[in-house]
């Protein structure tokens, strides 16, 4: 079995990457995909495992196709898993 990253880290860092590329705030998001500033902070901060139902309002609120967005965890989980080189 391979080894797997944190889903919930790599999608909050994922929607924090992709909101701050299109220059919104937490907020324009949360209005756009009607769902609380809370929540989107949660998700953010890996401490949400949003539903199907969350995902969609979150494609929403960031105006983005589910590929973009996955595509931008993927990275995340493979930058969790990588090795870490000591900086000299």
């Amino acid at each position: 079995m391979s080894k797997r990253a944190k889903p919930q880290i790599a999608l909050g860092e994922a929607v924090r990457v992709m909101r701050e590329r299109q220059g919104l705030s937490m907020t324009s998001v949360a209005s756009r995909g009607g769902v609380s500033t809370r929540w989107i902070e949660d998700v953010e901060a890996g401490k949400s495992n949003p539903t199907w139902s969350h995902l969609r309002r979150l494609f929403i609120g960031l105006r983005v196709e589910p590929t973009e967005l996955m595509a931008l965890v993927e990275l995340a989980e493979r930058r969790q898993l990588a090795p870490k080189t000591s900086g000299g």
